[in-house]
C-alpha cells in the first residue's frame, strides 16, 4: 500500500524538484563526490644538499696544516743527537719543549727540531736534521753508549729530572735513594718534615720504603763521593732533617 501511494505521489508531482525533495526527505541527501586530497608538501630539507657542500673549520691563526708544524709553539721532534733517533714532541702546558724532550730521554743529549717532516726539520740554529753527522744513524747500528735510559746513570738521571721537573705540583712525592720528599712551592721537603702531609699518606710511604730492596754496591759507585748524603736509617727512609748538600 505504501509503495502504491509513493508511486502515485511521484506520478502526480508537479515538478522534478518536488520529487527530489521527497526522496531526500525519505532517504537522506545524495552523497556528493569529495575532491581528491591534495598531496602533502614534503617538509623542506634542514640543509640543502648541494654537491661539494662540505665545510671545514677555519684553521687557527698561525696554525699549520701538517701533523708536526714548523710553528715552534706546536709540534716538532725530539732528536737524540748521539745517533739521530727521533720521536714526536708531546707538548706540555707546564714544561718547555726542550724540557719535555729531556724528561722523555733523560740519559742522552736532546735537541728540538721543527718541521712538517723529519727530513726537512730544523733546529733553532736553522740546521737541518738531514745535515746532522749522525742523522738516521740509529737505523744502521745501535750505539751502546747512546740510550734514553742508560742503566749506569739511570738512577742519577731520574733523580735529576725529577728535581727539575716543571710539571711538579704541590703535594707530589719524589722518592730517591735517600728517601721520600714532598714537593711544596719551589722545593722538595723531606717527608719527615712535611707536616702538611696526612698521617695516613706518610705511613703508606714509610711502609713502601721499608719494602724497597737495598741499593746494590754497583749502583752506589755512581753516587758522588765528594758530597755524601747524611746517613738515613733503613727503617725510616723518609728524608733526613739534617742539612743536605747541594747536588753538583
Amino acid at each position: 500500500m505504501s509503495l502504491f501511494l509513493l508511486a502515485f505521489w511521484l506520478a502526480s508531482a508537479p515538478t522534478p524538484l518536488a520529487a527530489e525533495g521527497l526522496l531526500e526527505f525519505l532517504f537522506g541527501p545524495e552523497p556528493t563526490a569529495q575532491p581528491a586530497p591534495r598531496p602533502r608538501d614534503a617538509p623542506p630539507p634542514r640543509r640543502a644538499r648541494v654537491q661539494g657542500d662540505l665545510r671545514f673549520a677555519r684553521p687557527r691563526e698561525g696554525a699549520g696544516g701538517n701533523a708536526f708544524s714548523s710553528d715552534p709553539s706546536s709540534g716538532g721532534f725530539c732528536v737524540r743527537t748521539c745517533d739521530g733517533y727521533y720521536f714526536p714532541l708531546i707538548k706540555s702546558t707546564r714544561a718547555t719543549r726542550q724540557q719535555s724532550c729531556e724528561l722523555a730521554c733523560p740519559s742522552a743529549q736532546m735537541e728540538v727540531f721543527d718541521g712538517a717532516t723529519i727530513e726537512t726539520a730544523r733546529n733553532r740554529k736553522g740546521q737541518r736534521y738531514s745535515a746532522l753527522p749522525r742523522a738516521f744513524a740509529f737505523r744502521d747500528k745501535a750505539a751502546g753508549a747512546c740510550a734514553c735510559n742508560d742503566p749506569q746513570t739511570a738512577q742519577a738521571d731520574l733523580e735529576r729530572s725529577a728535581r727539575n721537573d716543571p710539571t711538579l705540583q704541590s703535594g707530589d712525592v719524589v722518592v730517591e735513594t735517600e728517601g721520600a720528599f714532598v714537593y711544596r712551592g719551589t722545593q722538595l721537603v723531606p717527608l719527615s718534615n712535611a707536616s702538611f702531609v696526612s698521617p695516613a699518606l706518610r705511613d703508606r710511604l714509610r711502609a713502601m720504603l721499608r719494602r724497597r730492596p737495598a741499593m746494590e754496591p754497583s749502583a752506589a759507585v755512581t753516587q758522588p763521593a765528594a758530597a755524601p748524603f747524611p746517613d738515613i736509617g733503613g727503617d725510616d727512609r723518609t728524608g733526613s732533617t739534617a742539612t743536605r748538600p747541594a747536588r753538583p
